[in-house]
């Protein structure tokens, strides 16, 4: 796959999308032809890569995330480690929910987490995943008419996540120094003005001592992924 560089578009416009009869009548992969993504800046940056792992994929999540290798690239990306791939792509939203514009919620999703990374550019590779940029990408199937998709890159963060520990596997100093450093990286975020709406125990990650050692002291247990 070959991917583009993307600056977002600047300005979200509120959506008035109306019909919402429209799942019944249309697929959805002639849905996302009709409601293509805000458009943004195409940059110089092409970036190749393959897919080496499913993390979350298929029908009905907000976003993909897969695990790539870097093969080519015109910046700055590592070719030697997997990073992970967020994908946006309302064609496996659930069709079904007539409530919201699917087309403009992930265009938001998109946009205020891309934003979200460059505004904590600070505690990249401490308490939050490095960010390696947003992207575009054409996907064309069976001769189907091309459409866009939105990505991100980001670092994977080694460890498992909180809803995967057990609590009783830790002393309870331990988890004191998680619970600390859960709130210390949350502080570290909000002093940033971000506001994370998502905090759950899938989206921290604990990582070993061994992995945390070039990350900074205090923050060696939790880490933040910034997610919608």
């Amino acid at each position: 796959y070959t991917l583009h560089t993307l600056f977002p578009y600047t300005t979200l416009f509120r959506s008035n999308y109306d019909d919402r009869h429209e799942a019944n009548t249309v697929d959805p992969f002639h849905r996302c032809l009709m409601h293509p993504p805000l458009p943004g800046t195409v940059g110089p940056g092409v970036v190749e890569f393959r897919i080496s792992e499913w993390v979350q994929a298929g029908d009905p999540n907000n976003s993909q995330v897969v695990v790539v290798r870097i093969l080519n690239s015109t910046i700055d990306l590592p070719t030697d480690i997997d990073v992970l791939a967020k994908i946006y792509d309302p064609l496996y939203f659930n069709h079904i929910q007539d409530d919201v514009d699917i087309f403009r919620y992930n265009d938001l999703c998109y946009w205020s987490e891309s934003t979200a990374y460059k505004q904590l550019v600070d505690l990249q590779g401490n308490i939050i995943p490095r960010y390696y940029g947003s992207f575009t990408i054409t996907l064309s199937f069976d001769g189907e008419d091309p459409r866009d998709v939105r990505l991100i890159l980001l670092e994977i963060v080694p460890g498992p996540s909180m809803d995967k520990l057990d609590p009783s596997s830790f002393k309870q100093s331990e988890r004191q120094e998680i619970m600390k450093a859960i709130v210390d990286s949350e502080r570290a975020v909000y002093a940033h003005k971000v506001l994370n709406r998502d905090i759950h125990p899938g989206n921290i990650h604990s990582a070993s001592p061994k992995a945390a050692a070039g990350r900074s002291a205090g923050c060696h247990r939790g880490f933040r992924d910034i997610v919608h």
